[in-house]
């Protein structure tokens, strides 16, 4: 792993982003039962694991540019789904709101 991480990860980092990314993808598609954890939530947990294991630094412009990705495709993902719920929900409970 040193010899991966000191002359191919580190000198290019992207490659440790498109890594985490298809390691994402792969375990978001893995299901328990009904339980499935999603492209984004795969994502995250692959980034979790790999970064914590290969110690590699991630230049600013790098990050300035997919920590946004990744917000949008969280709430790409998300988004649809709240919308819902708050159309179908959303009236009954602004009446249980305590009026101060």
């Amino acid at each position: 792993m040193e010899w991966l991480r000191d002359n191919v990860f580190r000198p290019y980092p992207e490659l440790l982003i498109f890594l985490t990314i298809a390691a994402g993808f792969l375990l978001g598609r893995l299901r328990y039962r009904s339980l499935a954890l999603g492209a984004v939530t795969g994502c995250l947990v692959a980034g979790l694991v790999i970064g914590s294991q290969a110690k590699v630094e991630i230049d600013g412009p790098i990050k300035s540019v997919f920590f946004p990705m990744f917000l949008f495709a969280l709430g790409y993902d998300v988004g649809p789904q709240f919308f819902r719920a708050l159309r179908k929900d959303g009236l009954p409970q602004v009446f249980l709101v305590p009026r101060g």
